[in-house]
């Protein structure tokens, strides 16, 4: 076996290992929303000002991520600025 070949092997195997992990955590996700949904019953609603309010802080955690990694400086400008959209979007 010669090294391109393992290494190959060694990334597909990497790429298996991923994927295996994100079809977990998906499946943990799912599974705990039906758990959720069956024990305490919260409204659509209140699962969607959830889903909201998490996609909000998601994006400013992945655009202070994103502008670290582009120029290596932390830059909380990021957060601030997603908080009026977040008071617009609550209101």
């Amino acid at each position: 076996m010669n090294s391109t070949s393992a290494t190959s092997a060694r990334t597909t195997l990497v790429a298996d290992e991923r994927a295996r992990r994100l079809v977990l955590a998906g499946g943990l996700t799912v599974a705990f929303l039906i758990v959720l949904h069956v024990v305490w019953g919260p409204t659509a609603g209140v699962i969607l000002q959830g889903m909201v309010i998490g996609a909000i802080t998601s994006f400013i955690s992945f655009g202070i991520a994103l502008i670290y990694r582009s120029s290596r400086i932390i830059n909380f400008a990021q957060g601030d600025l997603g908080g009026v959209p977040a008071s617009l979007g609550v209101l």
